[in-house]
């Protein structure tokens, strides 16, 4: 490992004396911990993915570490961001580190076969970590009323009298419905024991050969070798794993960039940070929530600095601690920080504890403590667990640098209320690049952009959501069509074409023989594709729903005519009309490709458009739209729902307590509400109610 590491090193004639410094650092922590050979591992995974042309992006903890940055586990250089290699690995850590890797959705699964081809039947023991799934008490009720003999439609019932969000202990603490107390009472045990094993999503356990001589081993449903132990339960072991995780936003960056050849992206870009803080960010890798968009145009970030703290902020923990208010306060001039001395060691956040690393900091700038110290305080604050020994320490060392007891006690307090709810800077950094990059594609160009996150499937939102996007961009999205369309979305004359595989009820093989048939010679019409084509009867309803045999045969009352025929049929029958098309087309896809759908209902009743709402704050409207989002969540007062809104103009976040009237796909409806307008200055609409579109 050392040989490794030395030989990086010369290679790397840039280093500056601080990262040199800090390699040899590291180099003597990973030797004296052991740990070389697992860096060896995780290098030689990343070289597989480098080699095969797979995107990765390396989070969590592990990218504090300069030399995972060194042999190109990670992208980011810890030196630039001032992270800590004691957050990762130091002798004061009792439990292993462990590396966390992204890969390109696309590709994932390639690269576990690599490790378990090379790892699982080598020199080295490798298995899938399990995930352990327990019962909630509605399904505890459901599964429960079964095995008692009870039939599933009399089991559903019982369990809806359970509410969605129930804690476990729910049916402890009610009373069971007449006839159900003995059904009630073996649910309620079943709610503490766990239902099933599953495959973990990505952790893989690295031990000596065998495995099997540290944990019992089981084969998976897909025949893959999985331990019975989840990630916990591995780490309570001192295991080592890693985890090869799937994500689409890596897919959707990897495809446009690959597309455009682009090697390397400007950081500091002023049209993409433009975008951010306009919260234009629909499409992008973790900026693109309804509360990040928020956050976003709030804040208002000027670099990957500020990006990552909005990262960090958006997370639960500093909303209901009070930090993220704090923090966004002292940014807007509102508040001052609250501890003159923090703002001057941790100036980046107003003094605020927003990340881990920054307890460490205060340790070692504070008390003198050395980073091992700092991060043993860290995670004994975390885990508010007792410190005494350590509390000592810190006001000790602080008294020794100059500060009074009174102040150390103001420095303390404030790093016990804040550093439960901090969060891993590394983490933050490592996500605030890669959602940079999106944000770059997107700002510069959009139209590959827009299509890759088609193909990889999306993010946040349904595809609607992105179908929607590419519009309000300007760009025009074509209908599937059998003479040009490939199997998924495709660039075509500064448009985007919907691919075959979008086709409802279209089978992949079928797909296939059309591409395939279409590389031999162009279809010269209807009946040619159906004598070289055969397709079913549901197949060929949906490529007529979907417009894809226009380009043959545009009057599609014949196409279903000749269809049934056989292709033979010459009859004439009147075509159908546009609103049903509109319908039709929908239907076959999921979403609106030309946008019609609600152009088929205007002047039925009066309403106003989403770019009419900016200066009707107050005001009771009602608006024509597609609900592009709906997400129901249980907060203080019962269940809310929290929509997305959009129309031809434009789109706006709507929150209700009500399910909405709709049709289509995705579905339309009036909505009314009333306008208020956030401190970030959006305006969104409260208490929504819904009328459907025929009313």
């Amino acid at each position: 490992f050392r040989d490794m590491v030395m030989k990086k090193m010369q290679h790397m004639k840039s280093l500056n004396w601080r990262e040199r410094q800090r390699a040899r650092m590291e180099l003597e922590a990973v030797e004296k911990t052991g740990f070389g050979p697992y860096f060896q591992v995780v290098h030689d995974v990343v070289c597989f993915a480098r080699r095969e042309g797979i995107l990765y992006n390396l989070k969590g903890s592990g990218a504090s570490s300069f030399l995972a940055y060194l042999l190109g586990i990670s992208h980011i250089n810890p030196v630039d961001f001032g992270l800590y290699f004691a957050r990762f690995l130091n002798q004061g850590r009792k439990d292993p580190p462990d590396f966390d890797l992204d890969f390109d959705s696309r590709y994932r699964d390639r690269v576990l076969e690599y490790v378990m081809e090379k790892y699982g039947k080598g020199k080295t023991g490798a298995a899938f970590v399990c995930s352990l799934k327990n019962y909630r008490a509605r399904s505890a009720v459901y599964e429960t009323a079964r095995a008692f003999g009870r039939p599933p439609a009399e089991s559903r019932a019982l369990s809806k009298k359970v509410p969605y969000f129930a804690e476990p202990d729910y049916l402890r603490k009610h009373q069971a419905p007449p006839g159900c107390k003995e059904i009630w009472g073996a649910a309620s045990e079943l709610t503490s024991v766990y239902g099933e094993t599953s495959l973990h999503v990505g952790g893989v356990l690295l031990t000596p050969p065998p495995v099997s001589r540290y944990l019992p081993l089981e084969k998976s449903a897909k025949g893959l070798i999985m331990c019975h132990f989840d990630r916990d339960a591995v780490e309570d072991l001192k295991l080592i794993k890693l985890d090869l995780l799937s994500v689409r936003g890596l897919a959707a960056v990897s495809g446009a960039k690959k597309e455009l050849n682009i090697k390397n992206i400007p950081w500091d870009d002023e049209k993409s940070f433009l975008l951010l803080s306009r919260a234009q960010t629909i499409g992008c890798f973790q900026v693109e929530s309804p509360a990040m968009m928020n956050l976003l145009s709030r804040m208002k970030p000027a670099d990957i600095s500020e990006l990552t703290q909005a990262l960090a902020l958006i997370r639960p923990g500093p909303t209901q601690s009070g930090a993220k208010q704090a923090v966004l306060k002292a940014r807007e001039g509102r508040s001052s920080a609250n501890n003159p001395f923090l703002s001057r060691i941790i100036p980046e956040t107003g003094g605020l504890l927003l990340y881990e690393e920054q307890v460490m900091q205060v340790a070692e700038r504070v008390a003198g403590m050395s980073s091992e110290q700092g991060d043993s305080l860290r995670r004994a604050l975390k885990k508010k667990s007792p410190y005494p020994a350590l509390k000592d320490k810190f006001f000790q060392g602080a008294q020794k640098r100059g500060y009074t007891r009174t102040e150390t006690a103001k420095i303390w307090d404030h790093m016990e209320q804040f550093s439960s709810y901090s969060f891993n800077k590394a983490h933050s950094v490592s996500y605030a690049c890669m959602a940079y990059q999106s944000v770059y594609l997107k700002a510069h160009h959009p139209l590959p952009y827009l299509k890759a996150v088609l193909n990889s499937g999306g993010g946040y939102y349904r595809l609607p959501v992105y179908i929607e996007e590419a519009k309000r961009l300007g760009i025009k999205i074509l209908p599937p069509d059998v003479a040009r369309s490939d199997y998924r979305f495709t660039v075509e004359n500064s448009c985007i074409r919907v691919g075959l595989l979008s086709i409802k009820r279209l089978k992949t093989s079928t797909a296939k023989k059309i591409i395939g048939e279409r590389q031999r010679g162009p279809y010269l019409s209807l009946d040619d594709f159906l004598i070289r084509v055969s397709v079913t009867r549901a197949e060929l309803f949906s490529l007529v729903k979907s417009g894809a045999l226009d380009s043959l045969e545009p009057r599609r009352a014949e196409q279903v005519l000749n269809g049934y025929k056989g292709g033979r049929g010459t009859g004439k029958v009147p075509d159908i009309d546009e609103p049903r098309k509109e319908r039709m087309l929908i239907d076959s896809l999921g979403f609106d490709p030309l946008g019609d759908a609600l152009s088929l209902f205007k002047g039925k009743r009066p309403v106003l458009r989403v770019k009419d709402l900016e200066n009707r704050a107050g005001q009771i409207v009602e608006l024509m739209v597609r609900v592009m989002d709906a997400r129901r969540k249980k907060v203080r007062q019962g269940l809310t729902y929290f929509f997305l809104f959009s129309d031809e103009t434009g789109m706006i976040e709507g929150v209700g307590t009500k399910k909405c009237v709709s049709f289509g796909s995705p579905p339309a409806c009036y909505v009314q509400g009333r306008i208020r307008r956030s401190e970030n200055g959006r305006v969104k609409i409260f208490n929504c109610t819904f009328l459907s579109l025929h009313e």
